[in-house]
């Protein structure tokens, strides 16, 4: 962040005037004070965990600030996008979270009485308070109770806890010739099945999760198609799309060049009209890049301005039916440079590219910066979130496997070969 501080002569010596009033520390300084933690919310279904990253005061309270805070709801930029299983107007009872033989006590006032809770709320309650202080050494165990009243917990036969980070597998769709094509296995050219053939130019591809749904854009970008059993639709246009993105919903997400953001309903056959997504902040900057999170409750965004390029993280708004509805106000992700392309690396970090230079590194939520080596003649990148395997291509038509930060040359013929989403 940018600080700006009044200064004035006194005595022939620089005093400070006027700063805005808050703690600057460097940041050399709060990282030796400071840890990130991940509070942890989920999907509108419950079926994913989304991470909310956060910096706290490493001290044996840490147990306490991070049930505090998790109790308090998510980050600015993720409300309206997340839900909580944390019941309204919960409270610590005690104003600790004591840590003893590796049980985490959690006592906490509810603004209804625990009764009142269903057997799946406490459950959901308990697993956001595991998966969030599990990060904490010592803890194995949490104990929740309300007003002193142990909760009975893990008896729910059929109860599956949202899944963090999960995989999105090793399936890649890409080009061979004029055919679309999908490999089972992105280290080589095994049971490859033709998926679409088009006499037209074909590139930048995506998949749907199910890997039923395909899509792709034409030589001029300006029209995204969607594939779905060898039957391909026309579904939207605009100038200088970005490459499409599937989320976890069945929508088909694209942006134009000049920050209009579309979806489009591929499970909706009777209306597939695409839906402008609210994203004003948007409105001053050129879109080079958006993708969906796995979990479908983010976007990614890389934008240009005035020769400077910058890497957005936005809650996605949606309608109680999960319809899109807008892209929140966002966060501003670290990078090293310029940066042409984002994609998911895994849920709470994203591999970041700039064509231009060849170079890519991978960007964390606490703000950690891993550079890669560089790439000659970089063209483009994939990602697969939950096994963290990444992909480059080159304008040579190579394709190159990141392996313990260093890009390493694959057998594989498909052309822009990208994973699900």
């Amino acid at each position: 962040q940018d600080v700006n501080i009044t200064v004035k002569q006194v005595d022939g010596q620089w005093r400070i005037a006027s700063a805005p009033n808050a703690i600057v520390i460097s940041r050399a300084n709060f990282e030796k004070v400071f840890t990130p933690f991940t509070l942890y919310f989920y999907d509108s279904t419950f079926t994913y965990a989304v991470p909310d990253t956060r910096w706290f005061a490493d001290r044996s309270t840490v147990a306490t600030s991070l049930v505090r805070v998790l109790l308090q709801g998510p980050a600015p930029y993720l409300e309206g996008a997340v839900s909580s299983a944390v019941p309204e107007g919960t409270q610590l009872n005690r104003n600790s979270v004591p840590v003893n033989g590796g049980t985490a006590t959690v006592d906490v006032n509810t603004a209804e009485p625990a009764a009142n809770l269903s057997q799946l709320d406490i459950e959901r309650f308990q697993t956001q308070l595991t998966q969030t202080l599990s990060q904490l050494n010592g803890v194995q165990a949490i104990q929740l109770s309300v007003q002193d009243q142990v909760l009975k917990q893990n008896s729910l036969d059929d109860y599956q806890a949202p899944v963090i980070n999960p995989d999105v597998g090793p399936q890649v769709v890409g080009f061979s010739g004029k055919d679309m094509r999908m490999s089972e296995n992105f280290r080589d050219d095994s049971n490859l099945t033709t998926i679409y053939t088009s006499d037209d130019a074909m590139q930048l591809p995506a998949m749907g999760y199910k890997r039923q749904n395909f899509a792709y854009l034409n030589a001029a970008r300006n029209s995204l198609n969607w594939i779905n059993s060898n039957t391909r639709k026309t579904v939207m246009m605009g100038e200088m799309l970005t490459q499409p993105s599937f989320d976890q919903f069945q929508w088909l997400w694209s942006s134009t060049s000049d920050g209009e953001v579309k979806a489009i309903s591929i499970a909706n056959r009777e209306n597939q009209t695409p839906r402008t997504i609210s994203a004003d902040w948007l409105k001053d900057y050129t879109v080079s890049s958006l993708k969906i999170s796995r979990d479908g409750t983010r976007a990614v965004i890389v934008t240009q301005s005035g020769g400077e390029s910058a890497v957005w993280m936005s809650g996605i708004k949606r309608g109680s039916d999960n319809t899109p509805e807008a892209l929140m106000e966002p966060i501003r992700l670290s990078s090293t440079g310029k940066v042409s392309d984002a994609q998911w690396y895994s849920d709470s970090s994203v591999l970041l590219a700039d064509y231009s230079q060849g170079s890519t590194e991978i960007v964390n939520l606490s703000g950690e910066v891993k550079q890669i080596e560089t790439l000659d003649g970089l063209a483009s990148i994939s990602a697969a979130p939950g096994s963290e395997t990444a992909l480059a291509h080159t304008q040579d038509e190579s394709v190159y496997r990141l392996l313990d930060g260093r890009w390493s040359r694959i057998d594989i013929s498909l052309e822009d070969a990208n994973f699900s989403g």
